[in-house]
């Protein structure tokens, strides 16, 4: 459940830097633009909110595969807010100030995807072992 809330906080407190200005991702959620691109990340953006949600939900007693599913998630989340920042930086702004200003994502992606390898390695030495 912790990882869960830690992941949709730092989605949501990413900084995008496109156009004009700087806006966080939820904001971007609720009210981003009509252009493809931000429809594309828009719809990323609910799959992995919802996916994550139903993930950490579903498998309450089963923290191998809430893990698995939530990285799933995670990484929908994490292309959602690639999406948004790679093309929007098209329009004008700074790519490099999106990913500095981003860094609790990109943070809580890494200890995701780390939590899960390091299970992974767990199990299979458990399996390995006689």
């Amino acid at each position: 459940m912790i990882t869960a809330v830690v992941i949709l906080i730092c989605y949501s407190i990413a900084i995008i830097v496109a156009g004009h200005g700087a806006v966080p991702m939820a904001v971007l959620l609720v009210m981003g633009g009509a252009d493809a691109w931000w429809v594309a990340g828009k719809i990323l953006g609910w799959a992995g909110v919802v996916g994550l949600v139903a993930a950490t939900f579903l498998f309450l007693s089963d923290a191998s595969r809430r893990l698995v599913y939530q990285f799933l998630a995670t990484f929908v989340l994490y292309l959602s807010w690639s999406v948004v920042a790679i093309l929007g930086n098209n329009e004008s702004g700074s790519l490099w100030s999106s990913f500095v200003l981003s860094a609790p994502l990109h943070i809580a992606f890494l200890v995701v995807a780390l939590r899960l390898v390091a299970q992974r390695r767990r199990a299979h030495f458990s399996r390995a072992e006689p």
